[in-house]
């Protein structure tokens, strides 16, 4: 009965083996994780609406839907890829402004434009927020009132560094800001963090351990850290292996044998 009651969708698992679902909107699409709350939320919406019921369908009936849509997109054995903010493909990239209205603005060597209905896949999560559209005719010395830095060669250099993380297929470098108490690390750092990747945590705390580091990782795609007195050894690799695109598994939960 909940199935029956769904809207269009489209079942795929992505590189990594996870099971996601497709739904089509009017101008657009969202990608949801098939077992999270999200879709949970998603299925008793559509079913509560297409039935008129006041009241939600039991636990198990949505487990049950949600394990047949598992089993659907396992034997169809389809599979793409999946993005988080930024996506590069066929000589374009891709900025999930991640608002209401699904728009991506389309950059090329000719210029940009926003568009609804991008050829890649952004997933969005919980912690990251809208990022403003942009306007024609704007300068970068603009940003200069809102930074704290030393002169002219080292804003070229953040520049620089601005722009490589608008790109997904390089290795990224990694931003230091050093400085003394109180000179507007933090603040740079939370205005950098806007301008590229807007979050309910713009900075945290640096993680660890590799797992917490690799689980914010899936959640952002640009981490800032703030009060680093000192990396250790462990965690300085695990960034660079983030930097140039390596990978961290661990087993499956309640699992023996397989990895995630």
């Amino acid at each position: 009965m909940i199935l029956d009651s769904l809207g269009e969708i489209e079942l795929f698992k992505s590189e990594l083996g996870m099971s996601y679902v497709k739904v089509k909107l009017e101008n657009s699409k969202e990608i949801i994780p098939l077992e999270s709350d999200r879709f949970k939320n998603y299925l008793t919406h559509f079913y509560m609406v297409n039935t008129n019921e006041i009241t939600a369908p039991q636990n198990n009936a949505l487990e049950s839907a949600i394990k047949t849509l598992k089993a659907r997109a396992f034997l169809q054995q389809k599979k793409e890829e999946l993005f988080t903010r930024i996506a590069k493909t066929r000589g374009k990239i891709y900025i999930d402004l991640n608002n209401s209205k699904y728009e991506v603005v389309e950059v090329t060597k000719e210029g940009w434009r926003i568009i609804n209905n991008p050829p890649v896949n952004f997933i969005r999560t919980n912690t990251m927020q809208a990022l403003l559209k942009p306007l024609e005719g704007g300068n970068i010395d603009q940003l200069k009132p809102f930074i704290n830095y030393n002169n002219e060669a080292d804003f070229k250099l953040l520049i620089g560094w601005i722009l490589t993380t608008f790109r997904s297929d390089i290795p990224l470098p990694i931003l230091i800001l050093n400085g003394e108490q109180g000179s507007a690390k933090s603040t740079t750092t939370k205005v950098l963090k806007e301008l590229v990747d807007p979050s309910m945590v713009p900075i945290r705390t640096l993680p660890k351990n590799e797992e917490d580091l690799a689980i914010a990782a899936r959640h952002s795609w640009l981490l800032s850290f703030d009060n680093v007195s000192n990396i250790n050894n462990d965690i300085s690799d695990s960034l660079c292996k983030m930097a140039t695109g390596g990978a961290y598994t661990t087993r499956k939960l309640f699992e023996n044998d397989e990895e995630t």
